[in-house]
């Protein structure tokens, strides 16, 4: 994954590390010895520093007041795969998984937004917010998803949507 941090900073993650543009050229930053498990998938700059990542088999990660925090099954987030990661404009967090829906980390609480709570499916492969705010979500074989507020709506081939799997 690749991120621009809020000075136009680039950060790029391999499977294995993250990284830093400096000078044109990328410098490690994190790796194995810092305690990235390995596996990344996904990578966002926090707007009030730090990082945060996905990672396929080891849950959500960031980097926060200088040390590798992982978030993952049977703690703060229930799965252990991450595809995609939004801030949105309030400053929350939220994270498409594999198996669970999306996940937002907002004021230090957990909100999970998944097949019970109206979306179509509960693999999440991409995640973007419109600016009325809506926190729009691609599934792989199901179309669209729509969060506003307490509202979820799908759309799908039915509703005119090209294809049903939304991965970019």
């Amino acid at each position: 994954g690749l991120a621009c941090g809020a000075d136009g900073e680039l950060w790029a993650c391999t499977a294995t590390a993250i990284g830093r543009l400096e000078h044109g050229k990328l410098r490690s930053f994190l790796d194995a010895t810092d305690g990235i498990p390995g596996h990344l998938t996904q990578l966002i700059v926090d707007p009030r520093g730090g990082l945060w990542f996905g990672t396929d088999g080891y849950g959500l990660g960031g980097w926060l007041d200088g040390r590798v925090t992982l978030l993952r099954k049977g703690g703060r987030i229930d799965t252990e795969t991450i595809w995609c990661l939004l801030f949105d404009r309030d400053g929350s967090l939220w994270a498409g998984t594999f198996a669970l829906g999306l996940h937002c980390l907002r004021e230090g609480s957990i909100v999970t937004v998944s097949v019970a709570e109206g979306l179509s499916h509960h693999d999440i492969r991409t995640v973007c917010e419109t600016p009325d705010g809506s926190v729009w979500v691609g599934t792989p074989a199901y179309g669209l998803g729509r969060i506003r507020g307490e509202e979820v709506t799908n759309l799908t081939t039915d509703d005119g949507l090209l294809g049903n799997s939304v991965s970019a």
